[in-house]
């Protein structure tokens, strides 16, 4: 009788365990900023509105839907002030799962030492930004503020696996089982950079974003990026370079004086209005 039972409870674990599917740790998720956000006007630790871009799906099955929310927070909103720029930043903290729930995210596809804190924000973290002619990243703005457009697409990774129920299949819809799997997408390498200038201090623009003052590290994707370095009563600083996977780049930034500017030429003086002659009348005769 008991190894009955024994057997018995050995069917309905493994049958428990068929009836789900795992979404593994590490699996990767596209979400897109649904809003615009401004350093002008954002709060510290309100939410932010995101949504899933394309379908995750493991084993045919759709496990996170397009367009299932992502919940994100803004974690640095300072305006500009008189005598500096604005700062803008924001996490992505999670998405939805075909079963209604919320799996956490990271930033990074493996996990490993130093890795930034899940509530850092993706400028600070160094999270991969998959930009479009329609989904600009950031401008800058006139007046020194920042502005990160509705349609920035960020490529985030889930921080824990998640059970999805079988029972969650009629919520989403499946793959036809003769249709091949679309080939996973390669990680991006992301490169590091470090940057350091005399003085310290200066803020740093990457292709026109500022990621804070130096010294600074931070990720970016392989490719060719533009650094500028400015800091008040100092000429900016300006380089191109070329960011190459596996290979560290380090910046040194020496700052200079702008030079005087040439005293103006001396403007020759106006000649003098010449005297007109004194009129002479006619002399009455005597």
């Amino acid at each position: 009788m008991r190894s009955f039972i024994r057997i018995s409870i050995w069917f309905c674990l493994c049958g428990l365990a068929a009836a789900q599917i795992e979404i593994p740790e590490g699996t990767r998720v596209k979400v897109r900023l649904e809003e615009d956000l401004s350093s002008a006007t954002a709060e510290k630790g309100r939410p932010v509105r995101l949504s899933v871009v394309g379908e995750v799906k493991i084993g045919g099955t759709v496990v996170i839907a397009p367009g299932a929310k992502a919940t994100g927070t803004v974690v640095v909103a300072t305006p500009k002030r008189l005598m500096s720029g604005g700062k803008l930043d924001f996490s992505v903290d999670g998405v939805t799962a075909a079963d209604g729930e919320t799996i956490p995210i990271r930033y990074r596809q493996e996990e490993a030492p130093g890795m930034p804190d899940l509530k850092a924000g993706i400028i600070s973290a160094g999270a991969t930004m998959v930009l479009g002619p329609a989904a600009p990243l950031l401008r800058m703005m006139r007046a020194k503020d920042i502005t990160m457009e509705k349609g920035i697409v960020l490529e985030v990774f889930t921080d824990q696996s998640h059970a999805l129920p079988a029972a969650a299949k009629a919520e989403v819809a499946k793959a036809e089982e003769s249709t091949p799997e679309a080939a996973a997408e390669p990680p991006v390498d992301l490169v590091d950079v470090s940057v350091n200038s005399t003085p310290d201090g200066a803020r740093i623009m990457v292709n026109g974003m500022d990621v804070g003052d130096t010294p600074a590290s931070f990720r970016l994707k392989p490719g060719e990026h533009e650094i500028q370095i400015e800091k008040e009563g100092f000429a900016a600083w300006k380089s191109k370079i070329t960011a190459t996977p596996g290979t560290p780049q380090s910046i040194e930034a020496k700052l200079e004086k702008p030079a005087p500017a040439k005293p103006a030429a001396p403007q020759p003086a106006a000649a003098k209005p010449a005297t007109p002659a004194p009129k002479t009348g006619a002399t009455r005769a005597r």
